[in-house]
């Protein structure tokens, strides 16, 4: 899995998984942090994905954190 942080699996899941008494998946517990490779390649590090897009000329299509591109 990839993540722009660790904060979602690594505190968010484990603590709603034990509030709703659920066990997660074993491959959950590991995950690539894309600000950490992203720091690794550019010396920057990242405070969030819009910083990465930034540093790489990119722009944003679609809406921070809903997955769904905008259709042309």
């Amino acid at each position: 899995f990839l993540t722009c942080g660790d904060w979602d699996l690594n505190k968010m899941l484990p603590s709603q998984a034990n509030y709703f008494n659920l066990a997660y998946p074993k491959y959950l517990k590991e995950w690539i942090n894309i600000k950490k490779a992203f720091s690794k390649l550019t010396n920057h590090f990242p405070s969030g994905m819009t910083d990465m897009l930034e540093k790489l000329d990119l722009k944003l299509d679609g809406r921070h954190h809903s997955g769904i591109g905008i259709e042309k």
